[in-house]
């Protein structure tokens, strides 16, 4: 492991409760780099991994969609350690190769993905239109309307082709109470998603963590 610009803090098992709670998300239990360079703010850390918990095991989205942000984000702003440790997750997720080098691509970021473009055929209308919502918060902050409201429809027509497939359910109406809180639940999910892992790659990149921040051209500073 190569040294970040801040060094990285492991509290042996039992010294600190925060360093605890976080191994206890951790699936091996083990610390991670990330997780070094947080506990120099055990505070901090604490809620981030507080956060990003509720993110990774407490939403309504599946594991394809939300490493689809994770990688894209990760590509998005070239957090090489943020993509190392989730590429293997999308892959567990059914990603394949091809799916991964599309994510990683982004030449197309904000003009491939938007409203008006052919859907990629790698990629089904609800990745298309989250990949989409994900380069505009992720690069520009603001979200055009367009690009919300064809996230609201895909999210829409998810949940429909879910319930639809259930074996003994009714769907509700389009308008009902229960669609409409259940659409809103999952933007705000993925909104969470893609602003939760940006606040990771800016922290990975700027801290260099595991030295992946991509500094090199700076003669090593």
């Amino acid at each position: 492991m190569s040294q970040a610009r801040i060094p990285y803090v492991y509290p042996p098992q039992g010294e600190s409760e925060v360093a605890d709670r976080i191994r206890a998300r951790r699936p091996d239990g083990k610390l991670i780099a990330l997780d070094g360079v947080l506990l120099n703010a055990p505070a901090i850390a604490d809620g981030y991994s507080k956060f990003i918990g509720a993110i990774r095991n407490n939403t309504s989205l599946d594991d394809g969609l939300r490493e689809l942000i994770i990688l894209r984000i990760a590509a998005l702003n070239k957090a090489e350690y943020e993509w190392n440790e989730h590429e293997s997750l999308g892959i567990k997720a059914g990603f394949t190769p091809d799916k991964l080098k599309a994510i990683k691509d982004i030449s197309n970021a904000l003009l491939l993905y938007s409203p008006s473009a052919s859907p990629p055929p790698l990629f089904n209308p609800l990745e298309v239109a989250i990949l989409s919502y994900t380069d505009s918060s992720t690069l520009n902050i603001k979200v055009p309307k367009r690009t919300f409201e064809a996230l609201r429809t895909a999210l829409r027509e998810h949940i429909s082709s879910q319930i639809s497939g259930g074996a003994h359910e009714k769907e509700p109406p389009e308008d009902s109470d229960e669609k409409v809180k259940q659409v809103e639940k999952m933007i705000m999910e993925v909104t969470a998603t893609i602003a939760g892992y940006n606040t990771v790659s800016r922290i990975l990149v700027a801290l260099d963590v595991d030295g992946l921040g991509g500094y090199e051209s700076e003669d090593g500073s």
